[in-house]
């Protein structure tokens, strides 16, 4: 783990890159506006295990690999944006049952399926893969056990940003919350929360074309 100086820069750049809203932070807040706070919090975790997974492996030095394979990189993106979009459509046809309360506890999706639903998005982002792999070795400050180095600095930037998506999820969650009373609008949130997991499988992938095609 670096000090000092590159300690400091580490944990501003970290801080930096998980306050900026990105395809983890809007899932989760899609996920939020169409089950509620906790799925948010269970779905941060999941991904957050994820990232762990992505640490792990990018401190065994795979990580650069899946840096400079340009084709590797790219089937992980549209893989990973290809499960957003189904999950955001199993969303949006389970919308209407989300205004009726009765409905609503049977909806309910386990935990098993959330934290897991979570771990595949989180440990398919290759933002996150290219993040550990490329930017965090920067702050090596000449450690003997670069590995060990990186291990925990990808442990403190999932720390970070489990709390901070967190704190995005249960927002959104309280937004939620206040229309519980109002089976209508329960309905269009849920709706809204599916679109936003689906539009943001279709940017990702979208994206992920025009590299392909270019």
């Amino acid at each position: 783990m670096p000090s000092g100086r590159p300690l400091i820069e580490f944990l501003t750049a970290s801080i930096l890159i998980i306050l900026l809203p990105g395809p983890s932070v809007l899932f989760t807040v899609g996920r939020a506006i169409a089950y509620g706070k906790r799925a948010a919090v269970l779905t941060v975790l999941g991904n957050s295990l994820g990232a762990l997974v992505l640490a792990v492996v990018v401190a065994l030095g795979v990580g650069p690999l899946v840096q400079q394979s340009q084709w590797l990189l790219l089937t992980v993106q549209l893989v990973g944006a290809t499960y957003l979009v189904y999950l955001g459509i199993q969303a949006w046809r389970s919308r209407s049952a989300h205004g009726d309360v009765q409905a609503t506890a049977h909806l309910a999706k386990s935990t098993r399926s959330l934290v897991r639903e979570g771990f595949t998005v989180g440990v398919l982002n290759p933002k996150t893969a290219v993040f550990f792999a490329t930017v965090m070795p920067r702050f090596l400050d000449g450690a003997s056990n670069a590995a060990q180095s990186l291990l925990l600095m990808g442990c403190a930037f999932v720390a970070m940003a489990f709390v901070s998506d967190s704190s995005y999820g249960l927002l959104a969650g309280h937004v939620r919350a206040l229309f519980y009373s109002h089976p209508d609008s329960l309905t269009r949130l849920a709706a809204v929360g599916g679109v936003l997991i689906t539009g943001l499988g279709c940017v990702l992938a979208a994206g992920t074309l025009v590299e392909i095609l270019r």
